[in-house]
């Protein structure tokens, strides 16, 4: 099935004054970003009730705009996989994000519905992001996407919120400009390697939740 390779790298942030000098800071090294803009995001996270998808290796997530929802199934990020994540990921736009059945006919439609025999989707946690993204600039080309967020998971009824920053190579470069730019970055000490997805732990706040009496 036709899919997007996604490569990026992740990082929290150890609290909002470090996160304000990173949104003023504009090189790192060569690298340089260009304007910042903001954008307020509501993503929700969904599987079947005896969450299949993520048993099968797989993050689908519904992101609503304008009557219409961007639906993206992402492959999982692997354990111990480090904090640059190279994941494959299936999108479709449609008005019936949990009804896979009626959406347009496409690889994302064509996996689902190899994974879930009954393909009823539920909402399992959802997140919350204020981000500031712009383009990561190295001499005359963009070469990555740079992303700092103030990320709040809303699991069973609670709210956990983080800061954490991305950088998302784009199509066509080379992965080892990401780890020039992952060189920059650590050296800095502002910022410590993230090795889970927003998935895997709003997952297992889910879970750890769920177990409780």
């Amino acid at each position: 099935m036709d899919a997007l390779t996604e490569i990026e790298l992740k990082y929290t942030i150890p609290d909002e004054a470090a996160a304000q000098r990173l949104l003023a800071q504009t090189e790192w090294g060569p690298f340089r970003r260009g304007p910042i803009q903001q954008q307020h995001l509501y993503d929700r996270y969904c599987d079947s009730a005896d969450h299949a998808l993520a048993a099968a290796g797989y993050a689908l997530r519904v992101r609503q705009a304008a009557g219409m929802a961007a639906v993206q199934v992402k492959s999982r990020s692997p354990a111990g996989g480090g904090h640059q994540h190279q994941r494959q990921e299936w999108r479709v736009i449609t008005p019936t994000p949990l009804q896979p059945l009626l959406w347009p006919i496409s690889p994302a439609r064509n996996l689902i519905l190899a994974i879930l025999p009954d393909p009823a989707l539920l909402p399992l946690f959802a997140v919350a992001q204020v981000r500031h993204r712009a383009g990561l600039w190295l001499h005359d080309q963009e070469i990555a996407e740079w992303t700092v967020d103030r990320v709040s998971w809303l699991v069973a009824g609670r709210s956990l919120t983080a800061w954490e920053m991305e950088i998302e190579l784009a199509p066509g470069q080379s992965p080892a400009l990401l780890d020039a730019v992952d060189r920059y970055l650590l050296a800095q000490g502002q910022v410590q390697p993230q090795t889970d997805s927003k998935f895997e732990r709003g997952l297992r706040l889910l879970l750890a939740a769920e177990v409780q009496p």
